[in-house]
């Protein structure tokens, strides 16, 4: 699912730039502001995203290693259990301003395109922008109670990821939490 994501706000984003270059060439005749203005827009909603993803993989290596019955789980499998549908339209929306981006960016010079690329794939990482953890952990919270319950497994997943969700800090503090409760083997479960 989240490959799928991932996959389909790039092609949303090639087909939004190929569109704005084709039928609106003035795109590059924006002022440098708006781009800027734009490109944190746009690495701040990614950030936002991976922390999401980070939550989850906490949860889901918390899951594995407190209890021995979910070995049938993987660790990307109980993340797709735990990936909110509203992050849909946050990815969706982020692929036409990446779009826009790649055509203003296009029309100018392509170095500038693959610039843009590096710096939204590799190092946006480091460049620091506003966590709404409130807002995540209540994606989180919502995910936690639409978990599809159809089999016994689902249904003891469900009440112990509530768990482990309920004990851990609603805050970026979160990682330390389970290094400091579970250990460091939290971060190094097997997939």
């Amino acid at each position: 699912m989240l490959f799928l994501q991932a996959n389909i706000g790039l092609i949303t984003s090639l087909i939004s730039a190929i569109l704005l270059v084709l039928f609106f060439p003035q795109v590059a005749n924006l002022p440098l502001f708006y781009i800027l203005i734009l490109t944190y827009l746009d690495i701040s909603i990614q950030n936002i995203a991976f922390e999401y993803q980070r939550i989850s993989l906490t949860l889901a290596r918390i899951a594995k290693i407190d209890n021995p019955m979910f070995a049938t789980y993987s660790i990307p499998e109980i993340q797709l259990l735990l990936s909110s549908a509203s992050f849909s339209a946050w990815f969706f929306f982020s692929s036409f301003i990446t779009g826009f981006l790649l055509a203003y960016l296009y029309l100018n010079s392509f170095l500038w395109v693959i610039g843009f690329l590096i710096l939204k794939y590799f190092l946006a990482i480091f460049i620091p922008t506003y966590k709404p953890y409130k807002l995540l952990f209540n994606y989180m919270e919502k995910e936690l109670y639409n978990i599809n319950t159809g089999n016994s497994l689902n249904i003891i997943l469900k009440s112990m990821l509530r768990k482990y969700f309920g004990e851990m800090p609603h805050t970026k503090k979160y990682e330390e939490w389970a290094s400091t409760r579970y250990g460091k083997s939290h971060s190094k479960t097997k997939k």
